[in-house]
């Protein structure tokens, strides 16, 4: 019973502090100067994604193995014995 009554605790202090989180987004979201330096925190995170990315991508094609036509043939002509 004791386990019971403190998970409802543990769910009730938790709905409690989603709630006030609501109300104060909701608040912010009023602010137009909390709407502006949202939108630039955005912004600037969308270009330290596209440059991460970007650096990812670059490496990536390097450590690649390149296959090409040359490497192909050259496999596929196997002399048997």
């Amino acid at each position: 019973m004791a386990r019971q009554t403190k998970n409802l605790a543990k769910t009730a202090a938790a709905l409690a502090a989603s709630a006030l989180l609501e109300k104060a987004l909701e608040k912010a979201a009023e602010d137009p100067r909390i709407r502006r330096k949202a939108k630039a925190v955005t912004q600037a995170l969308k270009k330290r994604v596209k440059a991460v990315s970007k650096k990812l991508v670059k490496a990536a094609k390097k450590r690649a193995p390149k296959i090409t036509r040359a490497g192909r043939s050259r496999r596929r002509k196997r002399v048997r014995a």
